[in-house]
């Protein structure tokens, strides 16, 4: 995630925010200082005023520990928080009509109060404020469901509705009143790696929606905020007259006027807060998770690096083995819900073990397969090519020619059982010969006793990355990724090769077999593409 505050036009300088996943931290710092028109904070307070940095330069400063960043997910995040957060001191009466450069934006913050969604609001939306404590408001009983969030009609007041029509980018501009000193004042509080110092019970915050491409396409509803704030804050103590029987009480002495101790009670103070409304706290197997089963990989790109990337540098670790040990009882992939294939079964997509008469599949080396994620290429020709459209018939020799890595790319894909089963991580996926053996295996008699070799008897498509059962659907589904060569080379099979199929052409690639790691039952699912 990346967000800048508006720049002065008397400023020449301007500060820009950006959030790493932990493990790719190392290497983009990095990479980042490595270039010569980037200087480390840490290399200016080394040489002090000696160095004369280039005139236009990018001054990079760790920030790591200092702020804290909270996601808030699902269709009743927004109306929680608007709940939670009111200005300090003001907790008891209404929120300011108007806004302050002091305490920040309330006036737009309570214009976004009246939708129900953070979804309808413009891509990129930040709201910098100044909130008060965020426990002098909570309910007094843990709430279990959010029946509170629809307030019962009375006589005097009716049922409040909340708008649900978009939010354009226009719109949101005009309602936002507060300039860019307050921005500038939140980024100098959020840029001091020092213990903030603030009086009073103030708490500067940053909302910023944590909206994705993939996430308002497909789950919407999953859109939500992300709440930025200090980790450390100081409080100034009012002035009290201290007496004892070494000192005199007098109005000019006795008074503490230093800060206190540095409590880091306002990131936990927030998440009570929304645990007494209802909200579940989770951890980072459960975002992973949510990432990938309960959006249907439409949170994947904030998943990075261990789930749904096998190409990726964390993924290639992973999948080679190089953290894991013989005795160890818990692997480290397992922590990470992201059991991926090794490097050789995924070699098997993109070698020679799937041949087209004379189009064999080109070898890949170790490092060669890739994730297709081009939007375009998804669209207009893998989505035709497994719905069976007659304008996608291509060859492993056609692909070859228009790029030579096509042949080792991978896509994702999403499955959904059709019968009893779950689709395991590291589940092979197969192609139906015939719809008698659809028939067997939605009825549970197709197993490897009357096949013999899977791999030599049913050409593998793919592997599945992640699967589990889904509340939602009230089956099980699965993702994984299939290897564009091997589907493209078993579409434009011969009637007489051996990986041949006996169907029409638009249903070759509707429903396929799945079979987990420790089970010699075959399993059918339906299969979908996702974009």
């Amino acid at each position: 995630m990346l967000w800048g505050p508006g720049q002065k036009s008397e400023n020449a300088q301007s500060r820009v925010w950006i959030w790493l996943h932990p493990c790719m931290a190392a290497d983009a710092w990095r990479v980042l200082t490595s270039l010569d028109f980037v200087v480390s904070s840490s290399v200016q307070q080394t040489n002090g005023t000696s160095s004369n940095p280039p005139p236009v330069a990018i001054t990079l400063s760790d920030c790591t520990g200092h702020l804290c960043r909270m996601h808030l997910l699902g269709p009743f995040s927004h109306q929680i928080l608007a709940d939670i957060l009111y200005p300090p001191g003001l907790l008891t009466s209404p929120p300011p009509s108007q806004s302050s450069e002091r305490l920040g934006d309330w006036a737009l913050w309570n214009r976004l109060k009246e939708y129900a969604q953070g979804s309808l609001f413009p891509t990129g939306s930040a709201v910098g404020l100044v909130c008060g404590n965020f426990l002098k408001n909570r309910p007094r009983l843990k709430l279990h469901n959010r029946n509170w969030l629809v307030s019962l009609p009375t006589d005097d007041a009716p049922s409040r509705a909340y708008k649900s029509v978009a939010l354009s980018s226009t719109q949101f501009a005009n309602l936002q009143s507060q300039s860019a000193a307050f921005y500038c004042r939140l980024a100098q509080i959020f840029d001091s790696q020092s213990v903030c110092q603030l009086p009073d019970d103030e708490i500067p915050i940053l909302l910023v929606q944590n909206a994705t491409p993939s996430l308002l396409s497909s789950k919407p509803l999953c859109v939500g905020w992300d709440v930025i704030l200090p980790r450390q804050i100081s409080r100034r103590p009012s002035r009290v007259l201290s007496t004892d029987a070494t000192q005199t009480t007098s109005s000019g002495h006795g008074e503490t006027e230093d800060w206190q101790t540095p409590v880091t009670s306002s990131a936990r103070d927030l998440v009570v807060a929304c645990v007494y409304r209802g909200t579940r706290v989770g951890g980072v197997r459960d975002q992973l998770r949510w990432a990938s089963l309960s959006t249907e990989a439409g949170g994947r790109l904030d998943a990075f690096p261990y789930l749904l990337w096998p190409d990726t540098p964390a993924g290639r670790l992973v999948a080679e083995g190089v953290h894991l040990k013989g005795n160890t009882k818990r692997r480290s992939r397992t922590r990470f819900r992201a059991v991926v294939p090794t490097a050789t079964e995924w070699k098997k997509l993109t070698g020679v073990s799937v041949t087209c008469g004379g189009d064999p599949v080109p070898p890949a080396d170790d490092n060669g397969f890739f994730v297709l994620r081009d939007k375009a290429m998804l669209v207009l020709v893998l989505k035709r090519l497994l719905e069976g459209d007659p304008r996608a018939c291509l060859t492993v020799d056609h692909l070859s020619r228009y790029h030579p890595q096509l042949p080792k790319a991978l896509f994702l894909v999403k499955l959904e059982v059709l019968g009893r089963g779950l689709p395991e991580p590291r589940s092979v996926l197969y192609a139906p010969r015939s719809k008698k053996d659809v028939e067997e295996a939605r009825a549970g008699n197709l197993t490897l006793t009357k096949t013999g070799s899977p791999d030599g008897d049913f050409p593998v498509l793919g592997y599945v990355d992640e699967g589990a059962y889904s509340f939602t659907h009230g089956l099980g589904i699965g993702l994984g990724f299939l290897g564009l060569a091997a589907v493209v080379a078993l579409n434009s099979a011969p009637a007489t090769s051996s990986h041949s199929f006996r169907e029409p052409l638009r249903d070759r690639f509707k429903v396929i077999l799945f079979k987990n790691a420790h089970s010699s039952l075959l399993q059918c699912a339906k299969l979908s593409l996702v974009i």
